[in-house]
């Protein structure tokens, strides 16, 4: 599975998540980046239809999330060329590799 296929199927596994928790299709797609809420609508029913989301995806799904949310906290010290924070960085993109099945 190419790396676009497996961030599309995350986006939409997430955006089933965030609606499930009650979020709004608008607040669903700026979270995960569509451009409108009809396309974070459309990944949530496509996602439905497709299939249901198993143990293993959900544990992807959320492990993923944290390892964005680690990522997007150490980049603006990595850009600033913090070592610490650059190494940080490396070894979230390589686990993100790992986890999708890049590698």
């Amino acid at each position: 599975m190419g790396h676009d296929c497996a961030r599309s199927r995350y986006r939409a596994a997430v955006a089933v998540e965030l609606r499930m928790a009650g979020a709004e299709y608008q607040e669903i797609a700026k979270e995960l980046g569509y451009a409108d809420k009809s396309g974070a609508w459309r990944a949530v029913q496509r996602s439905l239809r497709n299939r249901q989301v198993s143990s293993t995806d959900r544990y992807r799904i959320t492990r993923y999330a944290e390892l964005e949310a680690g990522y997007n906290l150490a980049w603006p010290a990595a850009q600033l060329g913090d070592v610490q924070a650059i190494d940080r960085c490396l070894n979230i993109a390589d686990e993100r590799t790992q986890l999708l099945g890049l590698r």
